[in-house]
């Protein structure tokens, strides 16, 4: 708990917004991502709320490192959605990187309760987007995959399994380069790095992955300043709560540690 708070607060001491930023790259960026305003589609606000209050228990086939407020394998769906949903300000990235790119690939490491597919499904649905979802729990995984048939979003395909033996075959399979990959699933050093070096064979010339939970943990935070130096990616963006990484031959080098929300 106390390395969580000393991230975040050495965070805020080294983060700038758009008025600090020189690059006309990074402005335009932060302008399109963060200060674009941002709320919940109906439906996916909707969604939210049913599950927030629904009791039923499902039993997490957990292939991570599981829960850090859940410790339990059976676990109420309110529960999940209230710990393991991916943030308001995670939310807004992916919405407004998705509307000002237009990825068509779009690949998600981390299904969950599939708050966060309904969002990149509904996003890029009007222009031909396909999603495809990893999750390890089949319990999850069907839950969402009902959801999906009831908000009749059919861009969306479910890889069930564990991520260590469906990832690396499924990529295999793509008809199209990756655009984009949103990666929340098993949040350590070897899995993320692993993860990240069997996607990159496939990923588009101009890509981009955002990574959750950077500062989750030391072996994550080790992963991000990696995956950083490693010289696979052009642009690497540190929101704290998360990671944006692109590629391509226009990408300008930059490395800055951004403010996720606007003053």
């Amino acid at each position: 708990m106390f390395t969580r708070i000393y991230n975040a607060v050495l965070h805020w001491l080294r983060c700038v917004n758009d008025h600090s930023l020189h690059s006309p790259f990074l402005f335009n960026i932060y302008k399109n991502l963060i200060r674009r305003k941002y709320r919940d589609s109906d439906s996916i606000d909707n969604y939210l709320s049913s599950l927030k209050t629904n009791e039923s228990i499902l039993l997490i086939d957990d292939y991570g490192v599981g829960s850090s407020t859940l410790k339990s394998n059976s676990r109420r769906i309110k529960d999940i959605a209230k710990t393991s949903t991916s943030s308001l300000s995670i939310r807004k990235i992916i919405r407004n990187y998705i509307f000002q790119n237009q990825p068509k690939c779009i690949i998600e490491l981390g299904t969950n309760l599939g708050v966060t597919t309904m969002l990149m499904a509904e996003s890029s649905l009007d222009y031909g987007g396909q999603v495809y979802s990893f999750e390890g729990s089949n319990a999850l995984a069907e839950l969402a995959e009902r959801s999906f048939k009831d908000f009749n979003l059919g861009n969306i395909k479910i890889i069930k399994g564990d991520l260590d033996s469906t990832l690396d075959t499924t990529l295999a399979t793509l008809d199209d380069k990756i655009d984009f990959v949103y990666m929340d699933a098993n949040h350590t050093y070897e899995a993320t790095i692993n993860y990240l070096n069997l996607i990159y064979p496939y990923l588009n010339e101009n890509a981009a992955i955002l990574i959750g939970d950077i500062y989750w943990s030391k072996s994550m935070k080790k992963a991000w300043k990696e995956i950083c130096s490693s010289g696979m990616f052009n642009t690497k963006l540190d929101f704290y709560h998360s990671g944006l990484i692109l590629k391509g031959p226009n990408i300008p080098e930059e490395h800055e540690i951004l403010m996720s929300r606007p003053l």
